[in-house]
C-alpha cells in the first residue's frame, strides 16, 4: 500500500511540474488530454471492471497452485 502512496505522490509532483513549466496553450491541451482519458474511462466502465477482475482472477487462480 505504501508502495502505491509514494508512486501517486511522484505522479502529483510530475504533474505539478508539468503545469508549472508549460505556456497557457500547453496547459489547455494537457487539460483536454486529461478529459479524453476520463470520458473514455467512463465509457468504457463496465469493459475496465470486467478486465480488472479477470486479470485478479487469473492471479488468484495462478497463486493458488503454489500454496
Amino acid at each position: 500500500m505504501e508502495w502505491i502512496t509514494n508512486r501517486l505522490r511522484a505522479f502529483q509532483v510530475l504533474i505539478a511540474a508539468f503545469f508549472a513549466e508549460e505556456d497557457g496553450s500547453a496547459v489547455v491541451e494537457g487539460l483536454l488530454v486529461l478529459c479524453v482519458l476520463i470520458a473514455l474511462a467512463v465509457i468504457f466502465r463496465t469493459q475496465l471492471i470486467a478486465m480488472v477482475q479477470q486479470i485478479f482472477r487469473g492471479i488468484q487462480n495462478q497463486t493458488g497452485v503454489f500454496y
